[in-house]
């Protein structure tokens, strides 16, 4: 684990030859999409998988009463992931996968992953053990909780209960999976990458 700076570790992961499967892990509202969409904007040419697609369709209360260690194994569908997703584009396939729809709780369309020199797998459980053999790099964003419990809040997305829950399954995760310390890097999510 190295703590780099995000525009350091992008060029890092760009120098990288052949194709790069990176997982961009960390905590709610640190920063992950915003770095992985940096890394796609320089990469020019890049697929990116979002976790989200692969959340699993479960009825809300039964969501609500998950302890932190069923959450971390019941919140994704890691399975669907690996086979759908990864396995493909690890062999040099486009990939086809059933992502998650939000608004109905169902599995809903079936989207094309085309395969290319940067894939970025982004998202809390991007780094699963699961899913390890199929990265090449794994990227932790970090920053300090207080803002992230800002950035959380300002969402309007969960009540502050949920959001605890959320966050106490995120840690039994990091913690049963080793991160950050089992990543390549580790960057700061607090503020704006410069141009």
């Amino acid at each position: 684990m190295i703590m780099q700076d995000q525009n350091a570790a992008i060029a890092a992961i760009l120098d990288l030859p052949g194709r790069t499967i990176v997982a961009v892990d960390g905590h709610s509202a640190s920063g992950k999409t915003t770095f992985a969409q940096a890394l796609a904007a320089r990469a020019g040419s890049s697929t990116v998988l979002q976790l989200d697609d692969f959340y699993k369709p479960m009825p809300s209360e039964e969501r609500a009463v998950l302890t932190p260690a069923e959450g971390a194994a019941q919140f994704f569908d890691i399975d669907r992931l690996a086979t759908q997703a990864l396995a493909p584009l690890r062999a040099g396939r486009d990939a086809r996968f059933r992502a998650y729809d939000w608004a109905t709780d169902r599995l809903g369309e079936w989207r094309d992953a085309p395969v290319t020199q940067l894939v970025i797998v982004e998202g809390v459980h991007a780094a699963d053990l699961r899913l390890r053999k199929f990265l090449d790099v794994v990227v932790f964003v970090t920053t300090a909780p207080g803002a992230r419990w800002e950035r959380m809040i300002a969402r309007g997305q969960n009540d502050p209960d949920q959001i605890r829950r959320w966050l106490a399954a995120e840690d039994w995760y990091f913690a049963q999976h080793g991160l950050p310390m089992a990543t390549d890097w580790v960057v700061s999510g607090g503020g704006h990458l410069p141009e």
